[in-house]
């Protein structure tokens, strides 16, 4: 899943957001684009779903868009 985060105006957001997805069952990989804040995110679709990851995401405050690229499989 490739999604740019809204309303994320600092690198303490980037660290929340990052943080309340590694914590998520299912979660193999997290790599962000600080400069625009694109989140690149490896996981298990066995474990997790994208519209559960969407759904944290929107209930901590940001929005988000969700982008496509060549890391999504799922």
């Amino acid at each position: 899943m490739t999604f740019q985060a809204l309303d994320v105006s600092c690198r303490q957001c980037v660290i929340d957001v990052r943080q309340l997805l590694k914590g998520q069952s299912g979660i193999i990989d997290i790599k962000v684009n600080e400069m625009l804040n694109i989140f690149y995110i490896d996981y298990d679709p066995d474990k997790i779903f994208e519209e559960d990851l969407e759904k944290l995401i929107k209930k901590i405050g940001y929005k988000i868009v969700k982008l496509r690229s060549v890391r999504d499989t799922h």
